[in-house]
Formats: structure tokens, C-alpha cells, sequence
């Protein structure tokens, strides 16, 4: 069996699933997806269909998943908790080669210590059927009470919507905006009017996390905490009328499968929330990802890892129901940016004149002035130009130079002089004035560099990789890598 070792506890019975799982599910992506063609179904008839381009068709033009394509599927849905056709919660706890092993709130827990299994073949059955006729019926699938989880196996294919009476999982057309729901923007609303719309119970909420997939209506719910999550923080921010919203997974490097696939490639439309209270959520509006860029970030035992960072647009690109309050930006008295200039001679100290200027720009400053410090920062800028890096600029009295990479990504860089007894203090200096410039100046996707005119210590070069700060040595017009960080920063400027 492929172990989930992330599970650490058995859902709690009475309070809704409870779950910690370390990480996201396999790194599978849901290729059975991308392979469907979705078809409209006539009312009542089964043998022919219409594809979204009006073309009338039959249901054996439809090409439906392979063996292998659905096996990869259940294998990306380990440890998420799905929705039957009837909003029960079933938790696929494990996959292997013959059975997923499911966990629900009817499963004997001391006869089935590892989930109720359901035959892989039963799900192939019930997807044959769903594409020969575009339609399965739950009661006439074989293993009759373990249907519901196939079709909720089912549901989780885009372009499948449940229904009742009978129960049946049915393939439809594309997106019709019809029969998505109508929100208010900036209205909140509670967490059970929301369920009612979505069709799925509010517990459901305490378990899906902030990506919250409705079945119903093949949209997906995503929920956002500029300012923080109650508990984990996953780092969204605006930036002016757009959301930089973080993929899905807590643990390690988040995975472009699930919700984060259904994200990136604009899968299923997105309605956008905010936490507006207990239990209750702030309709921001629906969106579209326009961007989509990988960043390093904590996870949630501190371990630096590889995040999603998806740029959001919402509507027609007009503003969002909410954006940052106004005057509420520690950026707006910082210094402005400016072109880098190598030719630009460093500047002067300012003379101590009590009040004129604040402890900490007067340190900076003194930095800038160091000679060898400009002699790093020219062969930075040079390296970095002759790389293809933009809007190379520095901030006097601040940021000592930032750079876009050619593929995209921002990063602040630090020089330091070091000298044979200055190392720690200089390094726990720059360390300090990096966090501090992408916290005030810059965005937390923006990368880290140090930037030294000697090798230092591998404690430190150790001590700064774990810190998620790339090293990088300049002698004369050479830069080299000085830690793990260090070397993937100029695999990334010469890729």
C-alpha cells in the first residue's frame, strides 16, 4: 500500500473530519481531467449530445479516462475529503494497487482500522458507464453501498454535476453562467447560506480548508486572510486591485494537482471569499488566474518549501469588492526606487545633525559609502544586466539593489563587506535588513540574496539556506554561488 505518512489521527466522530495531513496528496496530476470531452446531455436521452460548439454528436465521439488515467486521479484525491451526490463526507485515506480505502462517518473504525476498501474496478465501471452514456445511475452500480463514494470519485471530474432522485452523476456542458450562483459583492453571509446555495452542509467548511470544491455546481469556493489565517498564515496579499492568493498544502512543496490545478489552468469558475467573522465569509466577487509564479515560503512546521503564488483578476478586471485599507500602508514614507547607476558615486555620510536624520538611515547610508561596499554593487549590476535581469534599481537609504529575473520573479539583494572578524555581525545585519525591506518595501514572493565580497563560514552559508537566503560572492567582475540558495539563483539567471 502507498502509506500516507502525513496522517497522524483518525477523524473525530460528531464534530465533522478533523484531519492533519502533512503535505498535499501525491504528486499526480489529474490527467484524467484534461482528457474529457464534455458533452451536453438532450433531456432525457442518453445516445446523442451537443458539444459547446452547437455540433450535434454521438456519445461514442466521447473519449473517456483509461485504467491508468483514473488510477493516476485517485491517487491525487488521497487525503482530500469529497462530497457524495447526497453532501456526505468521504475521506480517501489510501490507494493501492486494488483498492482506495475510504473513511466515512458509518465506517466501523475497530474493524477497519484502515478505511472501508472499494474495489478500483467499481470506480472504472462507474466512469464506462458515465462516458458511454453520460449518465450513471448510483443504485445500479455494482458494490450498491459503496456507490456513493464512486460517485462522488466521479464528481470530482470537471464538467460532472450530482443529481437526485434518483441519484446519478451526469456530464454537462461548460460553464452556464445560469447556473451558477448569484452572489452579492461585499455582502457576508454565513456559513450555512453559503452551504445552501453550494449544495453541501456547513461542517463541510471546517474540513475543505481554504480551497472548497462544490460539487453542485462545478464552481470552486476559495477563501482568503490578507491579514492572516486563525491557524496558519498562508501569505495572501493584494497587490493594487488584484489577489495574490496561495495554493492549497500546509507541509512541503505545495503540488499542481487538485485544487491548485483547478486554479492554475481556470478549471472550474472561482468565487472569492473573506473571512468576515465566525462562521461567516465576505463575497468579494468572482475571478480568473491571470498569473501564476512559484515562490519560497515557511510551511507549517518552518521548513522553507516551494508555494504557489496565483495572481487573481476579478470580473473584467474592474476593482474588487474590498481592497487594503487606505492609509494603512507602512510603505508610504519609504524611499522611492531609482534606476541603478554604477557610475553614480557613492554618497556622502550625512553629517550628524541631531534630528535630520533617524539612526537607522544614517547606518545605511554609511554602508553605501563604504567603497568596497559600491565596488560589490557594480559587479552585481553588471552581472545582473549582462544576464537579462530589469528594472535593476536601489533605494537610497534603503534597499541596496533589486532586480526582475528574466522569468519574472523580484530579488532584493544585500552587499556586506565581510572581514576576517566582522562575519556574524555583519551577516546577522544584512539577514535582518533583508526581511525588513521585503516586508516594507517589496511583496513576499519577492527572493533573498546576500551578496558578500568573501566566502563565509558554512555554518552560515548552512544557517542562511534554511533561512531562505541565497548567498552570492563577488571578486572583481566574477560572481559565484556561496550556498545551496546561491546555486539555484544563478541556475535560475542562465537558464
Amino acid at each position: 500500500m502507498i502509506a500516507l505518512d502525513a496522517l497522524n489521527r483518525r477523524p473525530e466522530r460528531g464534530g465533522g473530519l478533523r484531519r492533519e495531513l502533512a503535505g498535499e496528496a501525491h504528486d499526480v496530476a489529474r490527467h484524467a481531467a484534461q482528457t474529457i470531452i464534455v458533452v451536453l446531455l438532450a433531456h432525457g436521452v442518453h445516445d446523442t449530445t451537443r458539444l459547446a460548439t452547437g455540433r450535434a454528436v454521438t456519445l461514442a465521439d466521447v473519449s473517456k479516462p483509461s485504467s491508468a488515467e483514473l488510477y493516476a486521479h485517485l491517487q491525487g484525491l488521497v487525503g482530500e475529503t469529497i462530497l457524495t451526490v447526497t453532501r456526505f463526507e468521504n475521506t480517501i485515506l489510501n490507494v493501492d494497487d486494488t483498492f482506495a480505502y475510504v473513511f466515512t462517518d458509518r465506517t466501523d473504525e475497530e474493524k477497519y482500522p484502515d478505511g472501508d476498501k472499494v474495489p478500483i474496478q467499481w470506480v472504472e465501471q462507474g466512469a464506462e458507464t458515465l462516458y458511454s452514456d453520460g449518465v450513471v445511475v448510483l443504485d445500479e452500480l455494482p458494490g450498491k453501498f459503496r456507490s456513493a463514494f464512486i460517485g462522488a470519485v466521479l464528481l470530482t471530474l470537471p464538467n460532472t454535476v450530482g443529481r437526485t432522485d434518483p441519484a446519478r452523476v451526469e456530464l454537462t456542458a461548460s460553464e452556464s453562467e445560469t447556473a451558477l450562483p448569484q452572489l452579492d459583492v461585499d455582502r457576508v453571509y454565513s456559513w450555512e447560506e453559503l452551504a445552501d446555495v453550494f449544495g453541501f452542509k456547513a461542517g463541510y467548511f471546517s474540513v475543505a480548508g481554504g480551497m472548497v470544491p462544490s460539487t453542485a455546481t462545478g464552481s470552486l469556493l476559495l477563501i482568503t486572510h490578507p491579514e492572516g489565517g486563525k491557524s496558519f498564515n498562508y501569505g495572501d496579499y493584494w497587490d493594487g486591485e488584484r489577489l495574490i492568493y496561495t495554493g492549497k498544502g500546509k507541509v512541503g512543496d505545495q503540488q499542481r494537482t487538485g485544487q491548485n490545478l483547478d486554479v492554475a489552468e481556470n478549471r472550474r469558475p472561482l468565487f472569492v471569499f473573506e473571512g468576515a467573522g465566525p462562521r461567516q465569509l465576505r463575497f468579494l466577487g468572482r475571478a480568473r488566474k491571470i498569473e501564476e509564479r512559484t515562490a519560497r515560503a515557511p510551511d507549517d512546521k518552518g521548513d522553507m518549501r516551494d508555494v504557489f503564488r496565483f495572481r487573481l483578476e476579478f470580473g473584467d478586471g474592474t476593482a474588487p469588492a474590498r481592497r487594503p485599507p487606505s492609509g494603512t500602508s507602512s510603505r508610504t514614507r519609504r524611499p522611492k526606487p531609482r534606476p541603478f547607476d554604477p557610475d553614480r558615486p557613492p554618497p556622502r555620510p550625512p553629517e550628524s545633525r541631531g534630528e535630520s536624520a533617524n539612526p537607522e538611515e544614517t547606518a545605511a547610508k554609511q554602508e553605501q559609502a563604504n567603497t568596497g561596499h559600491h565596488a560589490i554593487l557594480v559587479s552585481l549590476y553588471r552581472n545582473l544586466a549582462a544576464l537579462g535581469c530589469t528594472d535593476i534599481e536601489d533605494k537610497h537609504g534603503a534597499i541596496d539593489l533589486w532586480a526582475t529575473r528574466p522569468d519574472g520573479v523580484r530579488v532584493i539583494f544585500e552587499a556586506k563587506t565581510i572581514t576576517s572578524t566582522n562575519e556574524v555581525e555583519r551577516t546577522r545585519a544584512g539577514l535582518a535588513q533583508l526581511y525588513e525591506y521585503r516586508l516594507l518595501d517589496g511583496a513576499p514572493e519577492d527572493e533573498l540574496c546576500l551578496v558578500v565580497n568573501r566566502a563565509l563560514t558554512v555554518r552560515r552559508l548552512n544557517l542562511l539556506d534554511e533561512l531562505g537566503v541565497a548567498v552570492l560572492e563577488v571578486s572583481g567582475s566574477d560572481l559565484a554561488a556561496g550556498n545551496d540558495l546561491g546555486t539555484r539563483l544563478i541556475d535560475q539567471l542562465t537558464a
